[in-house]
């Protein structure tokens, strides 16, 4: 996207490429070399999805099954609410 289309979306007042919020469920591991995140969900349907936490840690939930909320950006999940599931 350059300059003038952001500039046009400033000027608009709305993001066109903003999605709204996903809860999604699996196991929560930590990887290395991931560049722009260093936590994957695992999901039960055999996806595996980048997350980024956002104001949270996920330090307590490695290697857990959880249920994550947050946005896509791309596709990398950045997570806003993480809990864990029995």
């Amino acid at each position: 996207m350059g300059f003038y289309a952001y500039r046009n979306l400033q000027v608009e007042g709305e993001n066109k490429y903003a999605q709204g919020s996903v809860k999604l469920t699996g196991e929560l591991k930590s990887i290395s070399g991931g560049g722009e995140y260093k936590y994957v969900l695992a999901t039960e349907d055999g996806r595996t999805i980048g997350v980024v936490p956002v104001k949270i840690s996920f330090d307590d939930f490695k290697g857990k099954n959880v249920e994550v909320a947050g946005q896509y950006s791309g596709t990398v999940l950045y997570v806003d609410e993480v809990k864990e599931l029995p």
